[in-house]
C-alpha cells in the first residue's frame, strides 16, 4: 500500500511561536530548536525552513504578507523575506523577545 507522511514536526524542539499569513494558506512556526518553518496549510506539508543562531520564541507576518518578523531568546529580532532570507536584524538588549508585531 501507499505510505505517506501524516505529520512533520520540529524534531526535538518545542514550537513557541505561530503566525498565519494574512492572505495565503501558509503558517510560520518558531521553535526552541532554533528553526523557523513555513507550512502549507492547504497541502498539510512543510514548505521551507531556516536555522537561526538562537531559539526562536515568536513570529508575526507583516499585514501585507511581505515579511516575517521573528523574536529570539538572545534578544534579537530578525526580519525574513517570504523565502526565509534574512532582510534585517537588530538586537536592543539581551532580554528575550517574547512578542513581535508589525504596526
Amino acid at each position: 500500500g501507499h505510505v505517506g507522511v501524516v505529520v512533520q514536526s520540529h524534531g526535538s524542539g518545542e514550537v513557541w511561536g505561530l503566525a498565519v499569513h494574512p492572505t495565503k494558506q501558509i503558517a510560520a512556526t518558531a521553535s526552541s530548536d532554533r528553526s523557523v518553518r513555513l507550512w502549507d496549510l492547504a497541502g498539510a506539508v512543510m514548505d521551507g525552513g531556516v536555522t537561526l543562531k538562537s531559539p526562536a520564541l515568536c513570529a508575526d507576518f507583516h499585514p501585507n504578507g511581505s515579511h516575517l518578523a521573528v523574536g529570539c531568546l538572545d534578544g534579537s529580532v530578525l526580519v525574513l523575506s517570504p523565502n526565509l532570507q534574512q532582510v534585517h536584524a537588530m538586537r536592543d538588549n539581551a532580554a528575550q523577545v517574547q512578542v513581535v508585531r508589525f504596526s
